[in-house]
Order: structure tokens, then sequence, then C-alpha cells
């Protein structure tokens, strides 16, 4: 059985000397996978702790609509991430339907680029999403309408 843990919720146990320790503690749960949410920072420490602990990382969260593309998919490759997902946007960002359209164009940019390197982009949803209303729809309904379908 596969038993995956996003690595946000236990970013308190987490630092640059605690990562293997930590990634360890969670093997022994009985922890098959971790969804790191800082790939860039120490890809090359990452991937050791991973590997030490014997996690896999089939996912991850990382703004790869806000910070260097590349870099993020020359990081989710190293680690053999097929999936990453946008983890999060400002809720004013998308309160209105330009805010929305423009993170979907965002997103579906990155998709064919992605794509060539065998990655999917996908997107974590929140509260807000659903919340808050445009024309009588949820921002979450409008993004995913104008999402490209390969987003996950």
């Amino acid at each position: 059985m596969s038993l995956g843990i996003q690595l946000y919720s236990v970013r308190d146990d987490i630092g640059p000397e605690a990562l293997g320790h930590t990634l360890q503690r969670l093997a022994g749960y009985g922890f098959t996978h971790a969804e790191p949410y800082d790939i860039l920072s120490d890809t090359e420490g990452l991937n050791r702790a991973l590997d030490t602990a014997g996690l896999e990382a089939d996912t991850a969260h990382a703004k790869i609509t806000e910070l260097d593309r590349d870099r993020v998919l020359d990081a989710a490759e190293r680690l053999g991430i097929g999936t990453v997902i946008v983890p999060f946007v400002p809720p004013a960002s998308i309160a209105d339907r330009d805010g929305v359209l423009a993170l979907a164009d965002a997103v579906n940019a990155v998709v064919p680029v992605a794509a060539d390197r065998g990655i999917r982009i996908g997107y974590h949803n929140h509260d807000f999403e659903f919340s808050q209303r445009i024309d009588g729809r949820t921002a979450y309904d409008l993004l995913v309408d104008a999402l490209d379908p390969a987003v996950v």
C-alpha cells in the first residue's frame, strides 16, 4: 500500500539539519511517498534525504508560475517528480474574472513545456476559490473552465 504525506504539514520539523531525520521518521511510520514544497533550495540534499529514507516524491508543490520555470522543471526531473502543483495564489488575485483568467493563462502556458519533459501541472485549490463568486459562479468553476484539460 502507498501512503503519502505533504511535507508542508510537517514543515515545523524540517530544517537544514533535520530534513533527513524527519523523512526517516516518516518512513518509519509507514509513509512511502512525500510531497515536497521546496524543491529548489537544495535539490541534491532533498534527493539524498528521500533516497536514504526510501521515500518517493511523485508530486511537489512549487510556484512554477512565479519562479524560474526551467529551474523548477529541472529540479522536478532530478527528483523524479511527475506532477508539479501550483500551491497557492493570493485570494485577491482571483477576485474578478480578469484575475482568474490571468491565472489560467499562466498555468496553461506551463503545461506544454512541462509535458515535453513528461511532467504534468496541477493546481491546489483552497476554500476561497469556492467562496469567491464572480458573475454568479465560483472562482473555482471559472478557473476550471479556463484551464487546459491536462491540468490536474
